[in-house]
């Protein structure tokens, strides 16, 4: 029972969908209050055009990092631009100028002394990682997104949710996968994302651009790798929340989502203000990964699906509550209130029981929006304003 709002067509399908069995929510006993402002937003089918999160490229290691991780950091963006040099010897292209740019930064960096000198040296890297030449770009793409893809699936294979609830297991970075279809004409997951946008790439820039995506989705992987190795409780301030922001160069207030964690932490000048229990999307509809903003404030909209009655991802015109968009406006993105879920929280993305039984999308993650308790969002959605950075990971 979730939801997907307005949506242009996109090439690659990012919807938050309400899925009701039958019955709608008006069904269930909720107290709703009432409200003032009220949008219909129908939704179409998002089959032509393209999403992404803005891109960013590295950033300046911060002067407060240690010495060897910062070599060690910039040691492994030298071993990445090391094997897309590989990659083209084996395709036969003449390697002579980027192995002397290999053999420079790396005598550079073992001359290091300092976090300021390593940074000296990530910069150059940071050039290279965005070649001017056709051929460069071409290749250093694809290997990029070849290694991403690799270690989603190494990942994902070791660390999986085994579901009693329905006797599946799921890999605990779906949301980073190419994942299959299911209903629809495309693929979901950020994985399916990378490879469109590689496959549509003609220009240097487009190259550019898909090597610019891999690097942040490896950095927002890594940090949900991480984040799962982390033992602080979810409404308490996290460290990898902490590297993304400054990965991402925000300030003031910040909208931290934890896909593994289920949370919802909310930083001013990165100092933690509340933290929030969430459902995310489920298998089939992740929500999307990355960095956005706080988009619009709907205290009361209407969705309507764009699916087939006949699709297990149809539901009725639904009513919703406190709701903000992010991401591109048109996308179908929402952090909203659920008030037909009952429980929130770690692994409640998959399909779980829940005493509320007169529809099917309380027992499984939403269609790609953020959902909260209703109390929870209305005071987060009276909180943020627009313009708000969200990151998911």
């Amino acid at each position: 029972m979730f939801y997907q709002k307005r949506m242009p067509h996109r090439s690659l399908p990012i919807l938050c969908i309400i899925l009701l069995s039958g019955v709608l929510l008006s069904s269930c006993s909720f107290n709703v209050p009432v409200l003032q402002q009220k949008q219909t937003k129908t939704i179409t089918d998002p089959t032509n055009q393209q999403i992404q999160s803005q891109t960013f490229s590295l950033q300046p290691i911060p002067e407060n990092t240690t010495f060897q991780q910062a070599y060690d950091d910039t040691n492994d963006e030298l071993t990445q631009f090391s094997s897309a040099v590989q990659l083209m010897q084996k395709d036969g292209i003449d390697t002579t100028t980027y192995q002397q740019q290999l053999s420079t930064d790396q005598t550079s960096l073992q001359a290091a002394t300092s976090v300021t000198a390593i940074n000296a040296v990530m910069t150059q890297i940071n050039t290279q990682l965005t070649p001017e030449d056709f051929t460069t770009a071409q290749t250093l793409a694809k290997y990029l997104v070849q290694q991403f893809h690799q270690e989603v699936t190494s990942w994902g294979d070791n660390h999986q949710f085994k579901d009693s609830y329905n006797g599946q297991s799921y890999p605990l970075d779906f949301e980073y996968d190419s994942l299959p279809q299911y209903y629809t004409t495309y693929h979901y997951g950020e994985g399916s994302l990378l490879d469109m946008n590689l496959a549509n790439a003609a220009t240097v820039a487009d190259y550019q651009n898909v090597i610019s995506e891999a690097v942040n989705d490896q950095e927002l992987l890594q940090a949900m790798e991480d984040d799962a190795q982390d033992t602080t409780p979810w409404n308490q301030p996290h460290a990898t929340d902490t590297r993304l922001m400054q990965y991402y160069q925000t300030s003031g207030m910040v909208i931290v989502v934890s896909f593994y964690e289920q949370a919802l932490r909310l930083y001013d000048n990165g100092k933690l203000i509340k933290s929030f229990q969430v459902v995310t999307g489920q298998y089939y509809r992740p929500t999307i990964v990355g960095y956005y903003q706080i988009e619009s404030h709907s205290a009361s909209t209407e969705f309507i699906s764009f699916e087939d009655p006949s699709s297990p991802l149809y539901f009725p015109t639904t009513l919703i509550y406190w709701a903000m968009g992010f991401s591109n406006p048109a996308d179908g993105y929402f952090l909203h209130s659920s008030p037909w879920r009952t429980y929130y929280g770690a692994n409640k993305e998959f399909p779980h029981y829940d005493p509320i039984d007169q529809n099917t999308e309380s027992r499984d993650g939403s269609h790609g929006c953020i959902n909260l308790p209703l109390n929870d969002e209305e005071w987060l959605y009276n909180t943020v304003p627009n313009s708000t950075p969200l990151i998911t990971y």
